[in-house]
């Protein structure tokens, strides 16, 4: 499964983010392991462009973060009431 993560954030680093920064440009990701793979960072500066890394949770810094943090929360109440996961996830985004 992670490795599955890994691919497709690297596809998509090479397919969109790389095609749309330009010199000089900060990339700003957190500290989830795969943000730290080497060929993301080699892709990254091979456009002239460099990553800053926030600290370790750090939501006010990422206000994506506050989302999560509700929708984590929420699948852990409503799981019980699901068959699947997906339907569970689908279910609480409709109230955010």
């Amino acid at each position: 499964m992670k490795e599955i993560v890994i691919k497709q954030y690297l596809q998509l680093v090479e397919t969109i983010l790389i095609k749309e920064l330009r010199p000089g440009q900060i990339v700003i990701m957190d500290n989830i392991n795969f943000h730290k793979n080497t060929i993301i960072k080699v892709l990254i500066e091979s456009v002239v462009c460099s990553i800053l890394f926030l600290p370790t949770y750090s939501p006010d810094l990422n206000p994506i973060e506050h989302y999560w943090f509700k929708i984590e929360n929420g699948i852990r109440k409503v799981i019980p009431q699901f068959k699947d996961i997906s339907i569970a996830v689908e279910h609480l985004m409709k109230f955010i």
